[in-house]
């Protein structure tokens, strides 16, 4: 693997934010029934940002961009009119559900006395770039934040950054994919790229609900809504309900990328084949394993501890019938591999790749419903208190969004608060390399950079 990068030398940023607006569909929505959200919506009350960065365009001035974003967004609400919405508690049924009262998306400008040179490395994180994107203004509860949040930042060099904060209670990635390719063509002039189809019925569970399998990507919740072996509230009517103050990065914790190439990626793969066991493996399988197997080697445990890796499973073509082109939401099943520490820290790389394949292959259509239904029971959260989550934006083209400005010269996350959550990224020179980004204390990311080196 290549050398980490090094942590941006940018220490102070100076952002004026103006008061933000609401945009709301650009024509009435007569729509006011409550928006349904799955058992799997439940778990992900949280919001996504991602930050995309435009060099200047010498043909076309960044003076209109926000204008133009605007009335795109407004347009795209239309068809999107959950988004114009408010999470809140259904008190009957003690879950979230979306409230249709069209208080709109949130959509500010912004600007910075800086050029995009004098930012420096972009992609590098840096808890300073979450100022390009947009926080839920005057949120004193969960239920008051957008589900949707813009923010356009102009630079002195005439190019700008727009900043999303998106609830990932609606959509998977496949989703945001789709909206944002529908929202450039809107912003281009054209029409929509697909039609969105929001209806989750198909995520509803049984009646009554049977659980069939374990679920150990689950945490059961007692009574009173705690995991027992943690205490404090999980259960998602609190969270909809409880207080707000803004999110910030852990500051326990940093975050760092780490680079691996596409030889480092061929290495890994023909690694975790060399002793024979496995006959294929995937870029995501070898990547996978060789994280779990570092970050456990890297963390203070018992050897008969288990070590955990939850990762999201696409499940669009795994449900019978399978879900419709176009579908938007959370069609994700967190897939678990599980073992003890000393069998992932001192396994072959094959070892670890293998259980993430069985993790894999139990994620069939039955398997879905039974953990739909044991939610349903037992209002379960996902179980990373063991482990790590991996998510995979390998093959999300975040590159390929063009406002009108063209394409961005860096597009990803922005420094998370979620620990011991990595993400999987595209690498901005687009040859096949994949960035892992990930947040660990200092003294276990140290010992990390050690192990996770090709």
């Amino acid at each position: 693997m290549g050398s980490e990068a090094v942590v941006a030398p940018l220490t102070e940023l100076n952002v004026k934010i103006d008061e933000p607006e609401y945009v709301k569909p650009v024509e009435p929505c007569e729509n006011t029934s409550p928006f349904f959200l799955t058992n799997a919506d439940q778990m992900l009350a949280f919001t996504v940002e991602t930050m995309y960065f435009y060099a200047a365009n010498p043909e076309k001035p960044s003076d209109t961009v926000a204008d133009t974003l605007k009335m795109a967004l407004s347009k795209i609400l239309v068809h999107y009119d959950f988004l114009a919405g408010r999470v809140r508690l259904n008190e009957q049924l003690k879950r979230m559900e979306i409230d249709r009262n069209y208080a709109g998306a949130q959509f500010a400008t912004a600007s910075c006395d800086l050029t995009l040179a004098e930012l420096g490395d972009v992609s590098v994180p840096n808890a300073l770039f979450r100022k390009f994107v947009p926080q839920a203004h005057n949120a004193t509860t969960i239920s008051d934040i957008p589900l949707m949040m813009v923010q356009v930042t102009t630079f002195k060099c005439g190019g700008h950054a727009i900043g999303f904060g998106m609830s990932h209670l609606v959509w998977d990635g496949h989703g945001v994919v789709d909206f944002l390719f529908n929202l450039t063509s809107l912003a281009q002039g054209g029409p929509l790229v697909s039609e969105p189809k929001p209806n989750r019925d198909m995520f509803k569970a049984r009646d009554p609900p049977t659980p069939v399998f374990d679920h150990p990507e689950y945490l059961k919740l007692d009574d009173l809504g705690h995991v027992p072996s943690l205490g404090g509230p999980f259960t998602t009517p609190e969270a909809a309900e409880s207080e707000f103050e803004g999110i910030a990065p852990s500051p326990k914790h940093i975050t760092q990328v780490f680079p691996f190439s596409a030889k480092d990626l061929a290495t890994l793969k023909m690694r975790a084949m060399a002793e024979g066991v496995l006959k294929k493996v995937s870029t995501f399988e070898a990547l996978a394993g060789h994280v779990w197997q570092a970050r456990t080697k890297a963390i203070d445990a018992l050897p008969n501890d288990i070590a955990q890796l939850l990762y999201a499973v696409d499940v669009r073509d795994r449900l019978d019938p399978p879900l419709p082109k176009g579908f938007v939401g959370n069609a994700l099943y967190s897939a678990c591999a599980r073992a003890t520490c000393e069998e992932v820290r001192n396994g072959p790389l094959s070892f670890c790749v293998q259980e993430i394949q069985k993790a894999n292959q139990r994620i069939t259509n039955d398997y879905i419903r039974s953990g739909i239904d044991w939610w349903e029971v037992y209002r379960g959260v996902p179980a990373v208190t063991s482990g790590i989550f991996i998510t995979s934006w390998q093959k999300m083209p975040f590159y390929s969004m063009d406002f009108g400005w063209g394409k961005p010269v860096f597009a990803g996350p922005a420094v998370h608060p979620m620990v011991e959550f990595v993400i999987f990224l595209p690498s901005r020179h687009q040859n096949g390399s994949l960035d892992v980004v990930l947040g660990l204390q200092p003294d276990v990311m140290t010992r990390f950079q050690e192990h996770v080196r090709v």
